[in-house]
């Protein structure tokens, strides 16, 4: 049982650093640094997808918001 939890353990770890390869700011393209918390980041609720805005370019969120709207 342990060899199966440490098995767990190590594949749950490579699909998180492969997950968060994908996770990029939908406005600039920013990856988050190393150690950064996307808590903070915000969310296209009207998307179908997951669509983040970085705390970069919460200030850009009205262009942002206005792109999002003509891609629709």
């Amino acid at each position: 049982m342990n060899t199966a939890r440490k098995q767990f353990f190590k594949d749950f770890k490579k699909k998180m650093n492969q997950f968060k390869l994908m996770v990029a700011c939908n406005a600039c393209g920013r990856r988050p640094e190393q150690g950064e918390n996307i808590d903070d980041w915000k969310i296209n609720k009207e998307s179908e997808n997951i669509d983040l805005l970085c705390t970069d370019c919460f200030e850009n969120e009205e262009v942002w918001n206005n792109e999002v709207q003509t891609n629709l």
